[in-house]
């Protein structure tokens, strides 16, 4: 899913949170089968080839909710300054 955004909206879509260090922090213990594997053949960006690395080299599925408290403190830090009330 994020290859497509990042190809389909070039300059505007961010790889948010595709860090190897989020893929070690969000890994979790379901081994991957052969085929979800194989799908990585077609990831080519180059932000999402270090955590495309280690998750060929691991086979284990990372999820977000092992990183949930890192994208909340990214949402609430985005939105400092922001008028709610006019939305």
């Amino acid at each position: 899913m994020a290859e497509r955004l990042l190809l389909r909206y070039p300059g505007q879509a961010k790889a948010w949170h595709y860090t190897l260090e989020d893929y070690q922090l969000s890994r979790s213990d379901q081994v991957l089968s052969p085929q979800r594997l194989k799908q990585l053949d077609r990831v080519s960006s180059p932000e999402l080839a270090p955590p495309k690395e280690k998750l060929l080299k691991t086979g284990l599925a990372g999820y977000q909710e092992g990183i949930l408290s890192d994208l909340w403190c990214d949402v609430k830090q985005s939105m400092q300054g922001f008028n709610t009330s006019s939305v």
